[in-house]
């Protein structure tokens, strides 16, 4: 907040800019504006955009509806089946996603990258497992599945078991 100029100090206290213009030095950030849109999300919507945002930039929708179905991690919202499309529209409409002709992307890599900054690490770390485990599914590459599966692995919650099974994706 500071960094970017949405705090201000005033007189004796801190408050938010009364508008983008406050700062006649600066012009607003394109990352202010969709960092505020996608703040407005619903959770649910969020976690469908961060994984979206880790898969990449540009994804089918058939990818989209995987990576937005339900899982077991109570950590990670996830959203059902018919609420996906909608959740899909709720981000094309706030300028995260743009449609193509064979799926969704995001219109700039500078939001995809907004998206994964905004993460806390388990939610993207979260997003990564679920990512890998779609991979396996599509039987991609095991580099790449190894890929997410590592920055999905949690060394805090670790145990030595578990890194010798990350030790053998490699």
């Amino acid at each position: 907040w500071l960094d970017r100029g949405l705090l201000v100090h005033g007189e004796s206290t801190w408050r938010a800019r009364r508008n983008l213009r406050d700062d006649v030095h600066r012009e607003p950030d394109i990352r202010d504006l969709f960092g505020f849109r996608l703040a407005g999300a619903e959770d649910e919507v969020r976690t469908l955009a961060l994984r979206l945002a880790v898969l990449g930039f540009e994804l089918t929708l058939a990818d989209a509806r995987t990576l937005g179905a339900r899982d077991s991690l109570k950590s990670a919202p996830a959203i059902g089946p018919t609420e996906v499309d909608a959740a899909l529209d709720d981000l094309v409409e706030r300028g995260i996603l743009s449609r193509t002709e064979h799926g969704i992307r995001f219109p700039h890599d500078s939001i995809r990258e907004l998206v994964l900054e905004s993460a806390e690490p388990e939610q993207r770390r979260n997003a990564h497992g679920r990512v890998a485990d779609l991979l396996g599914l599509r039987e991609a590459p095991a580099a790449q599945i190894a890929y997410h599966r590592d920055l999905a692995f949690n060394e805090e919650l670790a145990k030595p078991a578990d890194f010798d099974l990350l030790s053998r994706l490699h």
